[in-house]
């Protein structure tokens, strides 16, 4: 998260949109990402976002994002959500009944940054090992899933090129360069930089480069220290000092007992 939490929920049904073959969806999902990013650098918000294609027996092929968006700015956020709205209108010239859904909260959310995250990861590969039970706290080892706070769910056949995936903004070299801390957009040192015309963001040069690190890059694999303890209290009751009662010795999510209705 790094102070930009992705606590935006938007949802884009090709299957709904007519938009049919992976082909056709890669270049539909290449264009729309190519749009949104415009759209924010243009009013200088950091183009930040994960995504996940997913596709279900109903639903068809869909893509969820968790996007950054300065909430706390009413018109930059109704702004957004009437742009978003409209997207189907311009793109395909027709209104398209929930092909576009989407979760924009009133104020930044922490807690909502690591659901939508969680959820948007729920079709993680249920056989990998984090860490091999010799190396790992206790002898037993550390599974993928025990860092998900949702059970894995079957994704569906997706045939593109990547299933999961972020923003270039967010890429290792983008990491290696401060980001997202330091995102800088067309800025300059030293230049006053301004959200929108009423709205002052910042008006301190800018910081020092130092290369973003995250906890799971230093090996720390306890859940209440990845996602901090407030989120995971939430999801399944765990408090840090009072392990014993409610969640796993190696600080891992106990999925059985996770609190259910966030689906």
């Amino acid at each position: 998260m790094n102070g930009y939490p992705l606590a935006s929920h938007l949802i884009i049904n090709w299957t709904a949109l007519g938009i049919n073959g992976e082909d056709h969806v890669g270049a539909a999902f290449l264009a729309f990402t190519k749009r949104l990013r415009d759209y924010l650098t243009r009013r200088g918000v950091p183009p930040l976002w994960i995504y996940s294609h997913e596709r279900g027996p109903t639903t068809g092929l869909h893509t969820h994002f968790a996007i950054f968006l300065p909430v706390d700015i009413d018109v930059l956020r109704a702004e957004f959500m009437d742009w978003l709205r409209s997207w189907p209108i311009r793109q395909f010239r027709r209104r398209v009944p929930r092909a576009v859904r989407m979760r924009v909260p009133k104020k930044h959310e922490t807690k909502l940054h690591w659901l939508l995250f969680n959820y948007l990861v729920k079709g993680y590969d249920p056989q990998a090992i984090i860490q091999s039970a010799k190396h790992a706290p206790g002898g037993k080892a550390i599974m993928l899933g025990d860092l998900i706070a949702f059970p894995w769910r079957d994704p569906g056949v997706i045939a593109l090129r990547k299933r999961v995936g972020f923003a270039q903004s967010l890429g290792p070299a983008e990491q290696d360069d401060g980001m997202p801390a330091v995102w800088t957009g067309r800025r300059k040192s030293g230049v006053t930089f301004r959200l929108t015309a009423n709205s002052p963001l910042s008006t301190l040069p800018l910081p020092a480069r130092v290369a973003f690190r995250s906890t799971f890059d230093d090996a720390c694999y306890d859940v209440r220290q990845l996602y901090g303890a407030d989120f995971a209290e939430w999801v399944q009751g765990a408090s840090v000092g009072n392990t014993s009662a409610s969640a796993a010795d190696d600080g891992s999510f106990m999925i059985e007992d996770m609190l259910g209705g966030y689906i």
